[in-house]
């Protein structure tokens, strides 16, 4: 199954493409494991890595499997 953000991406006002919001969902949930001690850019750019290979996924599932631990 194909993820899809419900609705039109938008951010301040401004539309989204899929690659943005799917690394900002990534970001914001790796954020939420780590209980706010992510560096967010080494995240940011670890969702921009990913995207290429799991950009089809949920980015929310995606960044749970890759934390690898409790949910």
């Amino acid at each position: 199954m194909t993820w899809q953000q419900e609705g039109p991406p938008t951010m301040l006002g401004e539309d989204l493409d899929h690659r943005r919001q799917w690394q900002h969902d990534f970001v914001v949930e790796w954020h939420r494991l780590s209980e706010g001690c992510a560096d967010l850019e080494q995240t940011a750019n670890f969702a921009i890595e990913l995207y290429a290979l799991k950009g089809n996924r949920n980015p929310v599932e995606v960044a749970r499997e890759e934390w690898g631990g409790p949910l």
